[in-house]
This record gives C-alpha cells, structure tokens and sequence, in this order.
C-alpha cells in the first residue's frame, strides 16, 4: 500500500470538504493585496487602517476588523458574495436585529459603481441571531446595547454582494466617511 504525501492528503481533505480549487481562487482574487476587494467586476482599495482577516466561512468574500478605543470595541466590515433575498426581504431582516432601536433606521437607495441596490443605517439593540446569519463571528450572541449597523445589498438576480459594517456606534461612526469612500471608489 503507497502512502499519500502531504500533498495527497490536503486534496482528499479539500475534495471531501466541498471547497473547490475554483472557489479558493476566487475568494483570494476577490480580496487582492493591500485590501483590495472586487465586487461585480469593481475594484475599491480598502482604507490602511482595516484590518484584513481571511473570511471565516466560504460566503464571505472578504472581511476586515476596524479597531476600536477598547478591546471591546471593534467594528467589522464583512463582504459576502452569491447572496439571496431582495433588497426588501434583506433590510426588513436586518432591521429585525435591532430589538430596540435608538436611531430611527435610515432606508435609501444606492448605487456602487454599476450596482444598484439600497442600504439600511441603524442604531441600538443588537442582536444578531434574530435576523439571521453573523456578520461577525465574534461578537457574542446576546443583543448588544449601542451598536449601530449599515447593511448594502448590490445587484439583482444571481449577482447579488451583500456588505455589512457592524459594531459599537462610535467605532462605527469613526470609520463611517471611510467606508463612504472605499464604496464610492469601486471603478
């Protein structure tokens, strides 16, 4: 009997766990060196103080810690790609994951590039598990007083990019002409 290599091993692992070389590729191309991110065939440099983490599952095409004054207090910026639901259905469930709110929700249009879809910009009771799948896989289950959200759902069909900028409000409103920028700038 041959024994398989190191290298043997990592192919039967991945081809058993469903992810594809196709799909690893994609995900890495997707997030290029220097936070760079392509959404929809758009390229935007992602602002030097986010942090790029690798994406913790395989809907999400890239992922960036935005630090906070404490170490409590990030924020994140989560990408996710292939995903499902209207504009409607996806800021009805997001606001649904604000209990309380503080701020009343702030529902417009938007358009990123090419890409048409609209957002949702809220404060208050966070809580993530009843709206549906984290946007941050470390941020605690319970609702969270103080938080603010801003969802964007692009595209339409098959094509659709959902961005979620989560975490405590101020952390999120220090880093919120950041991400108006980068949005702007996919080119």
């Amino acid at each position: 009997m041959r024994r398989l290599g190191g290298l043997g091993i990592l192919l039967l692992t991945l081809s058993g766990c469903g992810v594809s070389e196709t799909t690893m590729s994609s995900r890495t191309d997707n997030r290029k060196r220097n936070g760079d991110v392509e959404i929809g065939g758009m390229t935007s440099t992602t602002p030097s103080k986010w942090i790029a983490e690798p994406p913790s599952n395989q809907f999400r095409l890239a992922q960036f810690r935005l630090p906070g004054e404490g170490a409590d207090d990030d924020a994140s910026v989560i990408v996710f790609q292939n995903s499902r639901g209207t504009l409607r259905e996806n800021i009805d469930r997001w606001e649904k994951q604000f209990p309380q709110v503080d701020v009343a929700a702030k529902k417009e249009p938007l358009t990123v590039g090419r890409l048409e879809g609209g957002f949702i910009d809220i404060q208050g009771t966070y809580n993530e598990a009843s709206g549906g799948m984290p946007a941050n896989p470390r941020l605690p289950a319970e609702p969270k007083p103080g938080y603010r959200f801003i969802g964007v759902h692009l595209g339409k069909n098959d094509d659709i990019y959902h961005i979620k900028f989560v975490g405590p409000a101020k952390t999120v409103e220090r880093y919120k002409a950041d991400f108006d920028a980068w949005l702007k700038g996919f080119k």
